[in-house]
């Protein structure tokens, strides 16, 4: 099965750069990109992916409250893409609790030809890939599986 992507980044020579690292894997298919978060809601309403990469710095909107917007309309699996994961730490934790699943530096081609993250964004892609075929599998019992009362368990408190 095909995993379809999309990309919501301001940038065009990082959209091209995705475009290129992405596009050659057999697996994966960019179905859209874009520039806009108005956009960008608009098409995964249209052509929901996936996956949805999110650059923090869109043209129209902040990228965080897209991805807000995006979970509560047409929740699906995001990737933040962030130029400076350090500067940007406030806006990576509000996307991460609007439920974007991870996030990584954008990947960058430098003057000499040297391609910077390529490599990284396919094994995070690859691990979200895997991450979404057991969630699918799990989500479709089979029919001849007698299914348990669930077991309480006991209320959970995380720190950190």
């Amino acid at each position: 099965m095909t995993l379809k992507i999309a990309i919501a980044h301001h940038h065009d020579a990082a959209l091209k750069i995705l475009r290129q690292i992405i596009a050659p894997e057999a697996d994966y298919k960019i179905i859209w990109t874009t520039g806009s978060g108005t956009d960008a809601i608009r098409r995964c309403r249209l052509n929901l992916p996936d996956i949805l990469l999110v650059d923090l710095a869109l043209t129209d909107r902040d990228g965080a409250r897209l991805i807000c917007d995006v979970m509560k309309d047409t929740a699906c699996a995001i990737l933040v893409l962030s130029d400076a994961t350090g500067r940007q730490a406030g806006k990576v934790f509000e996307a991460m609790g609007c439920g974007a699943l991870d996030v990584i530096a954008t990947p960058v081609l430098h003057a000499n030809g040297f391609l910077e993250g390529g490599s990284a964004l396919l094994k995070k892609i690859a691990t979200m890939a895997k991450l979404l075929g057991s969630a699918a599998q799990t989500s479709r019992p089979a029919a001849s599986v007698k299914r348990s009362q669930p077991q309480r368990l006991p209320p959970m408190i995380a720190i950190g």
